[in-house]
């Protein structure tokens, strides 16, 4: 729930409407199962273009910042 609710916010937030919801259906997963996907592997996951820009704002939450 948690992680839809950032990829939600986040796509708003960063101006990444255009990506289809849809395309986010293969992190229907924890938080820290995302973080363990390592960068590589998440930027693939996601519509292009993105993956960095979330990527990016994940590590800043992990981070505390």
């Amino acid at each position: 729930m948690h992680v839809a609710h950032w990829l939600y916010w986040a796509t708003q937030e960063f101006s990444l409407e255009a990506a289809q919801t849809a395309s986010f259906e293969t992190f229907q997963m924890k938080g820290k199962d995302i973080v363990a996907l390592g960068r590589e592997t998440f930027v693939a996951r996601t519509p292009p273009f993105m993956g960095d820009i979330l990527w990016e704002h994940l590590e800043i939450l992990q981070k505390g910042e």
